[in-house]
């Protein structure tokens, strides 16, 4: 049986994966072979400042970053007590990825188009590097947290987010909407829900998938995997490998657990818990409110 740890998972997978977050699309320079290691670099200032950024997304020309930035952080920008989320923009390209912090613009509040007064993060910018899906606690969503999405026009401006609706998002909480990353499933995107498995069981966490077919996402499905529904409270969905064998996901109650797919396809019977442990003074996620 193959036992994958949490710096194995790092060598195969060409995805950065820290405390729950690991951005959607990395740039293509820094996806080494799989037998090579990657080696967590800091980012300069800017993008990074006094405050706090969680949660990066980055477009795959590597050019901008979105990511989530807490109230608590001391940023003013963030309204109510919340969270809001920022953009970063590389504007001068000289020298190796990501550069100093002459190349990258301070981070910027996204407009109210698309963040609003409630709990607004976890974005995630897709493929095309212009639609922006997000979670976000704000009315006129089905439950407690809901997944929204808004587009970024060829003039630079944002449209009004909108919910991208029942066939994705249920009565109770869903987040962490991303792109799928299997070759071949460019129109497959997974995330976390927390709606029971069955009419009257209580609910699960547990990752579902949804497909995009003539410009709408068909009904999600759950991800059916004794493995996965080993793991315990699930917070985040990290990333799948490029070669499609490993995926990644964090749990409150195991810091990471990491699924080696073997080639033949078949799911194996065993994952290797990482020995790190989530600190009981600020866990990397926590387990969202049942309501807003």
């Amino acid at each position: 049986m193959s036992m994958l740890s949490r710096r194995q998972f790092l060598r195969t997978s060409g995805a950065v994966v820290a405390a729950g977050v690991a951005p959607s699309v990395l740039p293509s320079r820094r996806a080494r072979a799989a037998d090579k290691e990657l080696i967590p670099k800091k980012l300069p200032f800017p993008p990074n400042d006094e405050f706090g950024s969680y949660e990066p997304s980055i477009t795959p020309d590597s050019n901008t970053i979105y990511f989530a930035r807490f109230a608590g952080s001391g940023d003013k920008r963030v309204l109510s007590t919340t969270t809001d989320l920022f953009v970063t923009h590389r504007v001068r390209q000289s020298g190796e990825w990501p550069g100093t912090g002459a190349d990258w613009t301070p981070p910027e509040r996204l407009p109210d188009t698309v963040n609003s007064d409630s709990m607004d993060q976890e974005p995630r910018i897709m493929p095309d590097g212009k639609t922006l899906y997000f979670m976000s606690r704000r009315p006129g969503g089905r439950g407690g947290a809901d997944i929204w999405v808004s587009t970024k026009q060829p003039n630079g401006q944002w449209t009004q987010a909108q919910n991208v609706g029942p066939n994705v998002n249920s009565e109770h909480v869903d987040h962490c909407f991303m792109p799928l990353g299997l070759p071949g499933e460019d129109n497959t995107s997974v995330f976390i829900s927390l709606r029971p498995r069955e009419n009257g069981t209580p609910s699960a966490s547990d990752v579902y998938t949804s497909r995009m077919e003539n410009g709408a996402w068909q009904p999600a499905k759950r991800y059916e995997s004794k493995l996965l529904d080993s793991i315990g409270f699930k917070c985040r969905v990290n990333a799948v490998a490029r070669d499609g064998l490993v995926l990644g996901v964090v749990s409150v109650h195991d810091f990471g657990k990491f699924h080696r797919r073997p080639r033949s396809g078949r799911a194996r019977s065993s994952m290797r818990r990482s020995t790190r442990r989530t600190s009981t003074a600020r866990a990397p996620c926590s387990r969202p409110a049942a309501t807003r």
